[in-house]
């Protein structure tokens, strides 16, 4: 599975930009959304997905909100959310996991 780490999704630029990986790859979206809860990340997007399509759900299972703060230290992720993505990126990057420079595989 291919993903993309997206931020500014909930403005007009990152509007247009989401629905394009959305409508133009097989993508999933892991859009950064100003939050301070996971919850609140999920009822941001889910306007997003309203604004952009009729059809909320169409697009749903391929798009997971973040969130976070752009403007935070380290994007106002926390310590587990900032490895996993450290981790998945260090997979697809190189194919071995950091820590034991194994085949991610």
């Amino acid at each position: 599975m291919t993903t993309t780490f997206l931020t500014g999704a909930t403005g007009f630029v990152g509007q247009a930009v989401l629905a394009r990986l959305l409508e133009r790859t097989d993508r999933h979206v892991h859009a950064l959304v100003r939050a301070e809860n996971q919850e609140n990340a999920d009822a941001r997007m889910r306007g997003v997905l309203a604004a952009l399509y009729d059809d909320v759900d169409r697009y749903a299972d391929r798009v997971h909100a973040v969130p976070g703060d752009l403007v935070a230290p380290a994007l106002g992720l926390n310590d587990a959310t900032r490895e996993q993505f450290a981790i998945g990126i260090a997979r697809r990057g190189s194919g071995k996991h950091p820590d034991r420079g194994r085949s991610a595989g």
